[in-house]
């Protein structure tokens, strides 16, 4: 099996398990609390691995050089949030077709800020 259906694989699998629990901790908790916690959280752990490296200067020598990083993160975090939103009020199968066009519009952005051409294959997929 090649890595990348593997990584699909293993993907949709974590996903399927990040949508379950996140409709049980809507039940006690706001979408946004939520979002807080989880990218907070992503952000700082992955903030002290660069911290740890010594490599905590790439992070804003990154956003000084591609400004469109920028763009990219409120588009991400705005369709999260709609995603988040969706699951508190409906299923989490309608959620993860919800987040199936995260992917959909990072390939468009990637095109259009950075003429990144995919195979028709790769579209499809």
């Amino acid at each position: 099996m090649k890595t990348a259906m593997i990584n699909g694989i293993v993907s949709a699998t974590l996903l399927g398990v990040l949508l379950s629990l996140a409709k049980i901790c809507f039940s006690g908790m706001s979408v946004i609390l939520f979002m807080l916690i989880v990218l907070g959280g992503t952000h700082l752990t992955l903030l002290a691995i660069l911290l740890v490296r010594r490599e905590g200067r790439q992070v804003l020598s990154a956003g000084k050089r591609y400004p469109e990083l920028y763009l990219v993160g409120v588009l991400g975090t705005t369709l999260r949030l709609l995603q988040n939103w969706g699951l508190d009020l409906s299923s989490p199968v309608n959620a993860a077709i919800l987040l199936r066009g995260d992917l959909l519009f990072s390939l468009i952005i990637g095109y259009l800020l950075w003429k990144q051409k995919l195979r028709r294959l790769e579209w499809a997929g």
